[in-house]
């Protein structure tokens, strides 16, 4: 029994969070259990989906993803979802753009320069990317944190059609809406 995945650790009041995790099980049925759900999200007990729309920011902390087979059972390790005021956030980079690689889709962004407030961005610390197999479920997340970066490659994908999204955030851990989220099949 395994589960997998990097759970999004950040979500905006009045925006939609999802993350599923993956699990690989020894055969059988499978269910999924949480603790320390926020009284925001709703979980499903069969695909292990912790997701909603988050209310008032605040910290959700020890969150614990389980699955089970009945005979044994794998856990991710606690993590937090800090939720965040939308006037907090810097504004979201524009679309990645992909270019042809076999097994790897190479992504570009324009960077922010302005706050959603209209002032100068001087605390940008780097990209988030998250990329999914499923456009509702982006489940996994890569870290960019250098700031003069506009593009990046996610390599050592299997084929099929992946759907991408970035994001900004600063030094002081506030992170921008979602970019508009891009389909890419990799071949």
């Amino acid at each position: 029994m395994k589960i997998g995945g990097s759970p999004v650790t950040h979500a905006t009041v009045g925006q939609p969070y999802s993350f599923t995790p993956e699990a690989q099980a020894n055969g059988g049925t499978v269910a999924f259990s949480v603790e320390n759900r926020p009284e925001w999200a709703t979980f499903d007990t069969v695909t292990g989906t912790l997701s909603g729309t988050p209310t008032a920011k605040g910290q959700y902390a020890n969150i614990v993803i389980t699955v089970s087979d009945g005979v044994s059972q794998a856990a991710l390790p606690p993590f937090t979802i800090e939720v965040i005021a939308p006037d907090e956030q810097a504004p979201p980079p524009s679309g990645p753009v992909p270019a042809p690689t076999p097994g790897a889709v190479t992504l570009q962004w324009s960077a922010p320069t302005q706050s959603v407030g209209g002032e100068a961005l001087t605390d940008l610390a780097g990209y988030r990317i998250h990329y999914g197999k499923t456009e509702g479920a982006l489940t996994h997340s890569i870290d960019v944190p250098t700031v003069g970066t506009s593009t990046f490659m996610v390599e050592n994908l299997e084929p099929g059609t992946y759907y991408f999204a970035v994001r900004a955030y600063t030094s002081s851990g506030e992170q921008s809406a979602l970019s508009n989220v891009l389909a890419v099949e990799v071949g």
